[in-house]
């Protein structure tokens, strides 16, 4: 991989990682919503597990903001994802139009380790994008604390998956 390459990799890479902390910060900021709407439920009367607390109006629109920040952000995502998309698909090149022996040298294996290395990274993002894009919330929908942990717990594996994304290359 050459270095301007590298370059274009490794700051798809640092724009994934600013995505994960960021997506980290709105997760523990959303399960601190969920609890605070719990615990002035419970001061005002004995909770059951399955009752469902409504968040209020100042904590809905404050959720109903974070949640729009976090699926927001597949559009960084996605510009990373090509990015280390095109950069696989040039080390393809680069390998397919190599003869045989040289495909089997060090120079050779590079390129198609690197290929299938930016190849893995971009799916993995698309997965994350996947997961975003399933947080469906409209505009105007009541939250209620039991559905801001379920986006919170989904936000919760974007990032574990978006800070297990790497790559070595060659």
């Amino acid at each position: 991989m050459n270095k301007n390459d590298r370059k274009q990799a490794d700051a798809a890479m640092g724009v994934v990682s600013t995505v994960a902390s960021e997506l980290d910060t709105i997760k523990s900021e959303l399960e601190v919503i969920a609890q605070e709407a719990r615990e002035s439920a419970s001061s005002d009367t004995l909770l059951d597990p399955d009752d469902v607390v409504l968040l209020g109006e100042q904590r809905n629109m404050a959720a109903l903001v974070l949640v729009k920040r976090a699926t927001g952000l597949w559009g960084a995502l996605e510009e990373a994802e090509n990015t280390l998309e095109s950069l696989s698909e040039a080390e393809q090149e680069k390998y397919d139009n190599l003869n045989e022996g040289l495909q089997a040298s060090e120079r050779g294996m590079a390129f198609e380790s690197n290929a299938g290395n930016l190849s893995e990274a971009a799916s993995e993002i698309g997965e994350v994008e996947s997961t975003l894009s399933d947080i469906d919330v409209a505009d105007d929908v009541t939250l209620d604390a039991a559905k801001l942990d379920d986006i919170a717990e989904q936000i919760g594996e974007a990032v574990s998956t978006l800070e297990n994304i790497s790559f070595d290359a060659e």
